[in-house]
């Protein structure tokens, strides 16, 4: 009964002015509201997106780190194959030059491996710094985005705010 009565002693302009007032501000909250809508539905997708990008990336990598694992890997078990059947060539009979040839067959399979473990390495080092890069990049392209977005809010603002009070 005494917000009744209160808004029976108030003027008629007042009441009209108050009433246009919230009127404008009911319809700036509903455009803030699909403005945020917008925008939330504009950076779930460009999430998605990004994270589509970042696993291709990686299986991109993987695929990378397996095709350069599987040759090395083939030419070792070619080389040991070859080598063991040299051991077998000879016989028993020549044990001790097998052997010693074995011994350096795989001296140098390890030194081959050590080398082919360092371009790995370095393939690595390449590959996470790229993907460093793309992130930061994507972090970079966002902040943009972010700032224009409120430039752009911002002259809204400011151009409403003439046409209210003009």
């Amino acid at each position: 009964d005494t917000t009744v009565a209160a808004l029976m002693t108030r003027e008629k302009e007042t009441l009209a002015e108050e009433v246009l007032m919230l009127r404008r501000r009911h319809h700036q909250t509903e455009t803030r509201l699909k403005l945020a809508t917008t925008d939330a539905l504009r950076a779930g997708a460009e999430l998605r997106r990004r994270d589509r990008d970042l696993l291709a990336l990686e299986k991109e990598k993987q695929a990378r780190n397996l095709h350069l694992a599987l040759p090395s890997s083939s030419e070792a078990v070619a080389r040991t194959t070859s080598g063991k059947g040299m051991h077998n060539i000879h016989g028993s009979g020549s044990s001790g030059d097998a052997s010693g040839g074995g011994r350096a067959a795989s001296e140098t399979l390890v030194s081959r491996l050590k080398a082919r473990v360092g371009e790995l390495k370095a393939t690595v080092g390449t590959l996470s710094a790229e993907l460093v890069s793309t992130k930061s990049s994507a972090r970079a392209t966002r902040v943009s985005e972010l700032e224009a977005e409120s430039r752009v809010y911002l002259s809204e603002v400011m151009r409403l705010t003439r046409i209210l009070g003009g």
